[in-house]
């Protein structure tokens, strides 16, 4: 037995090497969600982001919480960084002076990066909630990519002690809506809003938390049944500061996203995504 726990370490070992060592940096990208202002903290997150090379950045939310975008995200942009998939959260200062100083097509919008397709809604918004789901379930529809992100702030379901999914009721419940009439048809949800880094499912649909940029909270695992979802954690990263790594395959096929702790690089959990698929690899232990 203890040899074969040895052996099965080593092939994932393997088999996660020889993935990564397909992909670049080029076809790699940052998701840090809830960082928007400017502190040690940001500049710590810079640092680390830069360690592994990237110049890609995706931010679900929270892009400012207090200060202009200027102040907070200039050096960011005079160091080469782009913010190529932005979605707006509930710290701003406006849709509009975000959308513009981000370069935004749109407050919701959709956009191929490495060969996957990144559909962005505005969860902050009560006001065009059934405008912005007619046109979701189109963009949605006329996707053909393997790999499909959609990158929005709040969380559907209330899995932290700190934000409840009633905050966005009516954004939430279309959300639920598209969820049980479409499974498998979205390979990940990327969110922020609850200060923590974690991989769950909300039924049959990955989810990825990255909103660990800044004041890290101290939440717990979750598993419980909702409105006929299974609402599970399957990684919560440690109570410090991380950042997702995702990695898209140079067929844009399957991709990685791995939690970069930001205080010395150390790797957590990975998530292997093959369609609407989720398989955890690497230090992934509860």
């Amino acid at each position: 037995m203890k040899n074969t726990k040895y052996v099965l370490a080593a092939t994932l070992i393997v088999f996660g090497t020889s993935l990564f060592n397909q992909l670049s940096a080029n076809e790699s990208m940052a998701i840090m969600g809830d960082a928007g202002e400017a502190s040690a903290e940001l500049n710590n997150l810079k640092t680390s982001v830069q360690k592994e090379n990237i110049t890609s950045i995706i931010m679900p939310g929270d892009n400012l919480y207090s200060g202009t975008y200027k102040n907070v995200w200039n050096n960011w942009l005079s160091s080469g960084l782009k913010f190529d998939v932005v979605a707006i959260g509930n710290h701003n200062s406006g849709y509009k002076n975000e959308v513009d100083f981000f370069n935004m097509p749109a407050e919701y919008y959709s956009v191929i990066k490495n060969g996957a397709r990144f559909i962005v809604l505005n969860s902050d918004n009560t006001n065009n909630v059934d405008e912005q789901f007619t046109w979701f379930k189109n963009a949605m529809s006329s996707a053909k990519e393997t790999l499909i992100f959609v990158v929005f702030h709040h969380p559907t379901f209330t899995i932290s002690s700190s934000h409840t999914w009633q905050e966005k009721r009516n954004f939430q419940l279309q959300m639920r809506d598209f969820l049980k009439l479409n499974p498998g048809k979205i390979t990940a949800l990327i969110l922020g809003h609850d200060h923590m880094s974690q991989f769950l499912k909300f039924g049959d649909t990955p989810v990825v938390i990255a909103g660990s940029g800044r004041e890290v909270r101290n939440e717990k695992a979750v598993s419980f049944i909702e409105d006929g979802f299974k609402i599970e954690t399957k990684f919560l990263a440690p109570r410090t500061q991380h950042w997702g790594l995702l990695q898209i395959s140079s067929n844009a096929q399957e991709a990685i996203i791995t939690f970069i702790r930001v205080a010395d690089q150390k790797r957590a959990c990975s998530a292997r995504f093959i369609h609407s698929q989720m398989t955890l690899e690497g230090d992934c232990l509860q």
